[in-house]
C-alpha cells in the first residue's frame, strides 16, 4: 500500500482526499467525485460502492505521478466510493 490522494479534477488539481494506505470504506463527501490521482509508492485499490463492493480499480503510481481516470483506470471516472 502506499499513500496518495484522490483529486477533483483530471489535471490533478482542485479539492482532493487522502489515501491513507488503510482501509477507507466510504469517501463520504468525495464520493463520486475523483476524476484523478497522485501519489507516491501509490498501489491502492478502488471501488464504485462503499465497502469495496463493486467494480474496482488498482491504482499503480510512481513518485508523485498524474494518473487522469479518463485515460488509465479503465473509465472509472467520478465513480470512486471507498479505497484500499
Amino acid at each position: 500500500m502506499g499513500v496518495g490522494v484522490l483529486l477533483d479534477y483530471n489535471n490533478c488539481n482542485g479539492p482532493s482526499c487522502p489515501l491513507t494506505g488503510s482501509p477507507q470504506f466510504s469517501l463520504f463527501g468525495f464520493k463520486n467525485r475523483a476524476e484523478s490521482a497522485r501519489g507516491i509508492g501509490l498501489a491502492n485499490t478502488v471501488g464504485d460502492k462503499t465497502w469495496f463492493r463493486g467494480r474496482g480499480v488498482y491504482l499503480i503510481l510512481g513518485t508523485a505521478e498524474c494518473l487522469p481516470f479518463y485515460f488509465s483506470s479503465g473509465h472509472f471516472l467520478n465513480m470512486a466510493e471507498s479505497a484500499w
